[in-house]
């Protein structure tokens, strides 16, 4: 079965859809026996991601390291000659994620994530081959932290639905009349008592962030 963009169906449920979605029969059945393999080093986070998001959706939890694949493994891998944020997800024996860049395979690892189904007791990925692309290079969603008060947790949470939606960029409007919240050595008393950030908080905030392929855009108003 072949199936377009903007094609109806639940089966695989990826959103955004991708432009080109082929279901094929079977499945790939996920197990703790299975691997979550980094083709390049740099990868390696992203493995490690994916394979704590697969545990507390579904309660599989793979192993992550490095070599050739095996039935029932992962492989993230990237392509060459693209720059774009392309990517390719292929469910036979082995699955495979590749994309040129690690935002591009990070964006194939949400459709991977998006398309597992269970079927009995069995956790399993279905066989398919899905060619995407964004179709605009800029996608960004804005918070207002001045204005209104954001923790750095909630500031993860948004983190994570950028990535869930392939949203690459997260903007955040940092200053306003109502509070200053990024902090400054220059002048420590220019941040807003209890309404400001820790240069250790933006810093972990923008490591969780690029970990998960999402770009953190400082906003400042003069």
């Amino acid at each position: 079965m072949s199936l377009s963009a903007g094609a109806s169906t639940t089966d695989p449920a990826i959103v955004p859809w991708p432009r080109t979605v082929e279901v094929r029969d079977g499945a790939m059945p996920l197990t703790a026996k299975g691997r979550i393999l980094a083709g390049d080093e740099t990868l390696q986070p992203l493995a490690e991601l994916l394979a704590d998001e697969l545990f507390m959706v579904h309660g599989v939890r793979m192993g992550t390291g490095a070599g050739k694949p095996r039935p029932g493994d992962i492989l993230l891998s990237f392509a060459r000659g693209d720059r774009s944020e392309a990517h390719t997800l292929t469910v036979g024996s082995h699955a495979e994620v590749m994309g040129a860049n690690y935002r591009a395979v990070s964006m194939g690892t949400v459709s991977l994530l998006q398309s597992v189904l269970r079927e009995g007791e069995d956790v399993v990925l279905p066989g398919m081959s899905v060619l995407d692309r964004p179709q605009s290079s800029y996608r960004a969603l804005m918070v207002d932290v001045a204005r209104q008060w954001h923790s750095i947790d909630t500031l993860k949470q948004h983190v994570i639905l950028c990535r869930l939606y392939k949203v690459p960029y997260l903007q955040l409007h940092l200053t306003d009349d109502q509070s200053f919240t990024f902090p400054s050595t220059a002048d420590p008393a220019l941040p807003t008592k209890d309404r400001h950030y820790s240069v250790e908080e933006l810093k972990d905030l923008v490591t969780f962030a690029d970990r998960r392929g999402v770009t953190l855009i400082p906003e400042f108003d003069a």
